[in-house]
């Protein structure tokens, strides 16, 4: 099935800034092991970056993840349940963790828009907060893109194969 623009598009930035992210916390950990260890002289900013790293790269894999299909499943009292009900729990499931993701996605706006206006800087390096910030909104935003994509797929692609049976 050919995916939408939209969704190469949400695919190729979640994916990039996750790679990126990764790459750099990989890179700059082995940096600071080296200049720690056996330079003799700490990064005093490193653990700064690592931590914006760290949270950018989880939400930008969570996209991912949610693209992808990567959330665990425990469907063993789902599958308790007669099958007409399987696809009601679907839906129920699909639109708590949608308004979820809307909830978080305000949440984080709200946090962005406030680090903005108070205009508070890390301590070390004096990175605004608000970029932290916005990262997680839009990373928050890729994952509700990709969730309504990959729950519409879903409920159009078993639509189909229920009247195929």
């Amino acid at each position: 099935m050919k995916k939408s623009k939209i969704i190469r598009t949400v695919s190729w930035l979640d994916t990039g800034i996750f790679m990126v992210t990764s790459t750099l916390l990989v890179l700059l950990t082995v940096y600071g092991v080296i200049m720690r260890y056996c330079i003799k002289s700490p990064l005093t900013w490193l653990e700064e970056v690592q931590m914006i790293l760290i949270v950018q790269g989880s939400f930008f894999g969570g996209s991912i993840a949610f693209r992808e299909r990567g959330h665990i499943c425990v469907d063993l009292l789902v599958d308790a349940f007669p099958k007409k009900l399987h696809r009601v729990v679907d839906v129920f499931v699909w639109v708590l963790v949608l308004l979820s993701l809307l909830f978080i996605g305000y949440l984080e706006g709200q946090r962005t828009i406030s680090q903005f206006l108070n205009g508070r800087c890390t301590n070390i390096l004096r990175i605004p907060m608000y970029l932290d910030y916005a990262g997680v909104t839009f990373a928050t935003l890729l994952m509700t893109i990709n969730h309504v994509a990959v729950g519409c797929e879903d409920f159009f692609m078993k639509g189909e194969k229920d009247n195929a049976e």
